[in-house]
């Protein structure tokens, strides 16, 4: 058996609240917490270590006892066992598992987009520097803000590009693709900036339109 790779929709969905040109954040910086904090949760449920029951968010049984087994405070995803059919977890997703584990009860999924927005965009951040995806460089007036500019245009342009594909081929996308499409829907990264240049492809709007008629792990995503 193949071990599939890991969702990485946090990874997709940072490029799109970012400028491939500057590396700048083009939304509000709540927006983009709460975005990625919504990508976070989306890999654990692709991956299907959680899911989501009555608006709660519930740990598969087999993720809470490898947590509970292999787990111990201060590791990374080194604790993670290497067992066929199971992704390598990434940094991100080894530290959030053990947080929703040692929760008494399951909690509702607002809840947990609230707690993790509080550092989602530092904890993206730092994962994208950690695998050399990006470099951090000072930008912006008196150089005040922090840009986080691509290493390379054709990783960073992938995501955008294959939903681009889809949708002038036909082709249906994917229960990952599906779930970045609303996430880039939820941050309206598809809108246009007026007091600057394109933020966002027009296209996010378009790809939209056409997930709402699909269903993604037996649930229609409301329009």
């Amino acid at each position: 058996m193949v071990t599939p790779a890991w969702p990485l929709l946090a990874n997709e969905l940072w490029w799109f609240l970012h400028s491939e040109q500057s590396g700048l954040l083009q939304v509000d910086s709540v927006v983009g917490s709460l975005g990625l904090s919504g990508a976070l949760l989306g890999e654990l449920v692709a991956a299907r270590q959680v899911f989501i029951h009555d608006g709660r968010l519930m740990i598969d049984a087999y993720a809470e006892e490898t947590v509970l087994r292999h787990y111990s405070p201060g590791s990374r995803n080194d604790w993670w066992p290497d067992r066929s059919g199971r992704a390598a977890l990434p940094d991100t997703a080894a530290t959030l598992l053990p947080q929703i584990v040692a929760e008494p009860t399951p909690l509702p999924v607002v809840d947990w987009l609230a707690y993790l927005s509080r550092d989602a965009y530092e904890r993206v951040a730092e994962w994208m520097l950690t695998t050399g995806l990006v470099n951090a460089a000072r930008a912006g007036r008196f150089r005040r803000r922090t840009a986080y500019p691509p290493k390379n245009l054709n990783v960073s342009g992938w995501a955008q590009a294959r939903l681009r594909i889809g949708l002038e081929r036909g082709y249906g996308f994917s229960p990952d693709d599906q779930l970045l499409i609303g996430l880039c829907q939820a941050t309206g990264v598809h809108r246009r900036d007026r007091r600057r240049r394109a933020v966002r492809p027009a296209h996010i709007g378009r790809a939209r339109r056409r997930v709402s008629e699909q269903r993604c792990g037996g649930l229609r995503i409301p329009r």
